[in-house]
């Protein structure tokens, strides 16, 4: 199975982007399986709407605890009550890219997304 992934920031919307978008659409088959998801965290997808959405097969994670600091070594994570810092690996199979603010970047099989605080 082949594909095409087209990612839009908010500045791609504009009706001055008519033309891209028209290209875009124009060139897929007319029984093409298109999905519009909307990202509040720039290109990373929340955990739960990448699974909800099919386009995520994992086990289910829970963010326990979440510490960020201007400083990286001093963030952790514990997820699934298991403490993690920046580029571990979670016995689940996800890397944690970034602790932010909002809650930690992980990468699992090459899909970046947002696993946020609550």
């Amino acid at each position: 199975m082949s594909g095409r992934i087209v990612i839009m920031g908010s500045g791609e919307t504009t009706t001055g982007m008519l033309g891209v978008h028209r290209a875009v659409f124009g060139s897929l088959p007319e029984d093409a399986d298109c999905r519009l998801m909307d990202s509040p965290f720039a290109f990373q997808e929340n955990a739960d709407e990448l699974v909800a959405n099919g386009m995520l097969q994992m086990p289910n994670l829970h963010l326990d605890i979440h510490v960020y600091s201007t400083k990286p070594a001093e963030r952790f994570v514990f997820i699934n009550m298991v403490k993690h810092r920046e580029k571990s690996r979670l016995a689940e199979g996800p890397i944690v890219q970034e602790i932010t603010p909002e809650g930690v970047i992980l990468d699992y099989s090459g899909t970046r997304f947002l696993l946020p605080r609550e």
